[in-house]
């Protein structure tokens, strides 16, 4: 997720615990990445990871990297067994010039907690730091492990138990997203979706940067011609008959082999 603490406070706090155990870590990288992690092995992967990620990302929600991106990306990682935490700094205010993101989870766990951080880096790099929560997450999310997309299945089926599917206007007016609001990843998943088969990825970001700035009946009518109203209704007609399908894993895994945990991989 997209940091939204006191950032100078969040960046020195990271930053003073990376400088505290460096003679203990290793520190990797290339003019994209700097990773920090606890032995060398790690760290390469982690770069080997972060750079596959990188152009994927951008190619598919983006543009082709046709150039090193403007600002580079610290990445620090924590093994942490049980845990699956991440935050993403970016670089777009508070006298930062690295984007820093910051992972405490398993090796398991760890690509895709990674691509889902790196698509905050890649959205703000091609379409500016401000998108709204909803599409910044609702793209991320699409890169979480099978364990959590089948988290958000139950939401949904949940949600068709009792007949209280979101609403459109709350989904679009969200400011923040709680690392562990199941609710809301799933709402912002499905409606990313839902525009993403209504149209294209040109128009869902149109729509996503219009609505803040001219209203978001404006921005459905403007790109989807329909009415807000409208369009909450064909979402969840959508939902009905597409939602569960549309949560369950996909496989944006990068190579199988790139997945091996650090523990297992060879480093002679």
């Amino acid at each position: 997720m997209v940091a939204r603490m006191a950032g100078l406070v969040g960046w020195g706090m990271v930053a003073l615990s990376a400088a505290q155990a460096q003679d203990t870590r290793a520190v990797v990288g290339n003019e994209h990445f700097s990773v920090n992690a606890p032995d060398e092995a790690s760290a390469r992967w982690i770069l080997h990871l972060a750079n596959h990620w990188q152009a994927q990302i951008a190619r598919t929600w983006g543009k082709d990297l046709v150039a090193p991106p403007g600002r580079k990306t610290i990445i620090h990682w924590e093994p942490a067994p049980e845990a699956d935490e991440a935050y993403t700094w970016l670089a777009t205010g508070g006298g930062r010039k690295c984007h820093l993101v910051w992972l405490r989870t398993s090796p398991q766990r760890l690509p895709q907690t990674l691509a889902h951080e790196l698509v905050h880096i890649v959205l703000a790099q091609h379409y500016g730091a401000h998108l709204p929560v909803w599409v910044q997450e609702g793209v991320a999310a699409m890169y979480d492990d099978a364990a959590t997309g089948s988290k958000r299945v139950q939401v949904l089926q949940s949600w068709l138990r009792t007949s209280r599917l979101p609403k459109l206007g709350q989904v679009l007016g969200t400011t923040r997203l709680h690392p562990h609001d199941q609710s809301g990843y799933t709402a912002a998943v499905l409606l990313t979706r839902f525009l993403l088969d209504r149209g294209n990825r040109e128009q869902l970001f149109t729509f996503a940067r219009l609505g803040p700035r001219r209203g978001w009946p404006h921005a459905a009518w403007t790109v989807y011609r329909t009415s807000l109203s409208e369009l909450e209704q064909k979402w969840h007609e959508w939902i009905l008959q597409r939602g569960q399908q549309a949560l369950i894993h996909e496989g944006f895994s990068p190579l199988q082999e790139r997945l091996v945990p650090v523990s297992t991989r060879r480093t002679d």
